[in-house]
């Protein structure tokens, strides 16, 4: 196997590592405060996109000091794109959370995980929705509407490709500054490993799926409205 592991000293699992007191929120070995924290990274790409579209219908970006603003915010927006669909993946906890004796692979005792793990993921997918629907937006306001399909398929595939980081590799998204030539060595392995390729390939269909279900099911949310009269 390829050695693709990441080594973050300053992720949540290095916090774990270091801290007796929030080891002790575990259930069948899942630390239960990660899904607070996943879920508060996966709103921060929403909040800044909600911010740069504030600022683009208020200023235009047309000064230095508001381009180089929002490029900032831009690329940390951009850093932290993956983590809504990151929330989806971790619904792979249900694989290995039940005694291997048990019966019909059901835990009696927390069988109500399964609809924990369904809800929280659920919550990750409309999340990663709003988020694309508003990146759009944005772009779409920017440089036009053709331009903005073109910018969400071309996006898709390097979110899923942050997932897969996070994953795999455990890498964050602030990681790239820390450990930019570990991060972007990793990265290399998604383009010269077969089974890795296939991976990325297959979750970026999976999260286009994701986009345009949404798209059909869940309302528009006026979320720029609301973050403008905050």
């Amino acid at each position: 196997m390829l050695n693709i592991f990441g080594q973050s000293s300053y992720g949540l699992e290095a916090i774990y590592q270091n801290s007796l007191f929030l080891n002790g929120f575990i259930i069948n070995n899942f630390h239960v405060l990660t899904i607070f924290w996943n879920l508060f990274l996966a709103f921060i790409p929403l909040i800044l996109l909600l911010w740069l579209r504030e600022q683009y219908e208020n200023t235009g970006f047309k000064k230095n000091s508001q381009k180089f603003k929002a490029i900032v915010v831009g690329v940390s927006t951009f850093l932290f794109l993956p983590n809504a669909p990151y929330v989806i993946a971790d619904i792979r906890h249900l694989l290995n959370y039940c005694p291997i004796d048990s019966i019909n692979q059901i835990c009696l005792n927390n069988a109500w995980m399964i609809t924990l793990f369904f809800l929280y993921s659920l919550i990750g997918w409309l999340v990663y929705y709003y988020i694309l629907a508003e990146f759009l937006k944005l772009i779409k306001k920017m440089i036009g509407n053709k331009m903005a399909e073109y910018c969400l398929f071309l996006i898709i595939p390097i979110i899923s490709l942050g997932v897969l980081l996070g994953l795999f590799n455990r890498w964050n998204s602030w990681d790239i500054f820390i450990y930019p030539v570990e991060v972007l060595r990793s990265i290399l392995f998604y383009i010269t490993d077969f089974t890795l390729f296939i991976n990325w390939l297959v979750f970026s269909l999976f999260l286009y799926l994701l986009y345009f279900i949404g798209k059909f099911l869940f309302i528009d949310i006026d979320f720029y409205g609301l973050f403008k009269n905050r």
